[in-house]
């Protein structure tokens, strides 16, 4: 038996792919239409589904609730995210980079005492409370120094950026198992199994979205690209 989830995943990829292959034949009929002094004036055909509904019986076998995630302790979380502020310091004097990183230190530490409260027990599973955290005590740190490191603020959002990138690959120790509904939509298994207690149906709507790539100019010069919607 499959996952619930696995298997609504592989009907909604299955659209998108579907969508791919029609994609790609419009652009080997366009070129053919190209070719063709008959066709070439035309427009050139392109098959879209703008909704797609899905109506199907799924026999649900099982139900596991599964593990929430377990953070790491508090020295190995503030060890690995001050590593990785000294590596984007090291444009600055050693007197100044061990101040910031000091002061750093000391707010992340009292930031994540703050999250694991017994009342927060829930909130501190939560990496991204994790990475907020440390956002909150690289910005207090930057402000606290900030006369003497010289850091532009680019350069500042920069590496709390990161830091938060950082925070979120190495807030849990154990990444912990998601819920799971077994599930199967095999009408074999279905026709053997089906009771009035273990099949429901299953209904999508699909409606389809399309992105595109965009060229973004940066406050540095540089570009990037990103999927936005068409």
């Amino acid at each position: 038996m499959a996952d619930l989830g696995q298997l609504m995943g592989t009907l909604l990829a299955s659209v998108a792919h579907a969508r791919r292959i029609a994609d790609e034949e419009t652009t080997a009929i366009a070129e053919y239409y190209r070719s063709n002094p008959l066709l070439s004036g035309m427009s050139i055909p392109r098959i879209r589904i703008p909704e797609l509904s899905l109506n199907l019986p799924v026999l649900i076998t099982g139900y596991a609730e599964g593990e929430a995630p377990k953070l790491r302790d508090t020295v190995a979380i503030v060890s690995a995210i001050e590593g990785a502020l000294e590596q984007r310091l090291t444009i600055l004097q050693p007197q100044q980079r061990n101040k910031l990183i000091e002061a750093f230190r000391k707010n992340l530490q009292a930031e994540l005492r703050a999250l694991r409260r017994p009342s927060d027990a829930q909130q501190s599973e939560n990496r991204e409370h994790v990475a907020r955290a440390v956002d909150r005590a690289f910005l207090q740190a930057a402000e606290t120094v900030t006369t003497e490191t010289r850091l532009s603020r680019p350069e500042l959002t920069a590496i709390a950026r990161d830091l938060q990138q950082t925070a979120r690959e190495v807030a849990y120790e154990e990444l912990g198992v998601p819920p799971r509904i077994d599930a199967s939509i095999i009408t074999a298994d279905i026709k053997d199994q089906a009771s009035s207690g273990t099949v429901m149906r299953l209904r999508l709507v699909v409606r389809e979205e399309g992105l595109e790539w965009d060229t973004i100019e940066q406050s540095d010069g540089t570009t990037r690209s990103a999927l936005s919607p068409e």
